[in-house]
């Protein structure tokens, strides 16, 4: 008889405790950490946060930290980023889009703009395009920035609106 390869995923409730590495806020014995060959932490600030950070370690995966956020058309959970791509240069990004105000035109004519109002964006297009597709929910969402991504015979077009008020995050 051939062994076959047995996987469980098993929920647990953690500790209200800010420490660090986040495999210490696993509430119970610490046979439960011990025991398993990897260890998924789901952190919220709140329980309606809809944005949460998936901390993952294991004996066989590099250790990471990664950006979600909730979608509560779909139930499911969206990959952002990985943690510390996030940190790096988001705010600075976001504050950007929203001094710009509104725009329509190609990615290279949008880097050009934000390095306008803030030339420490290091900045592609392909890049900005990337992280606008891909933080287009959050945009929205937490900032008030509806993205829009069109194209023309020749050109692919980027639009968005900033809204004047400040979006509660």
């Amino acid at each position: 008889m051939q062994a076959k390869p047995l996987e469980t995923l098993t929920g647990k409730e953690l500790l209200a405790l800010d420490v660090e590495p986040p495999k210490f806020m696993v509430s119970g014995s610490t046979g439960i950490i011990g025991a398993v060959d990897s260890l998924y932490v789901l952190e919220k600030d709140s329980r309606t946060d809809n944005k949460a950070k998936l901390h993952v370690t294991g004996r066989d995966i590099e250790d990471m930290q990664l950006l979600l956020e909730f979608d509560r058309t779909t139930s499911t959970w969206r990959f952002i980023s990985f943690l510390r791509e996030v940190e790096q240069g988001e705010e600075k990004l976001y504050a950007a889009l929203k001094a710009l105000g509104t725009f329509t035109g190609t990615a290279t004519e949008l880097v050009i703009a934000l390095q306008g109002i803030d030339n420490s964006l290091d900045l592609k297009p392909s890049g900005l395009t990337r992280t606008l597709k891909e933080q287009a929910l959050t945009l929205e969402k937490r900032h008030g920035i509806a993205v829009q991504f069109s194209r023309t015979s020749s050109t692919r077009l980027i639009s968005f609106s900033a809204s004047v008020a400040d979006t509660p995050r």
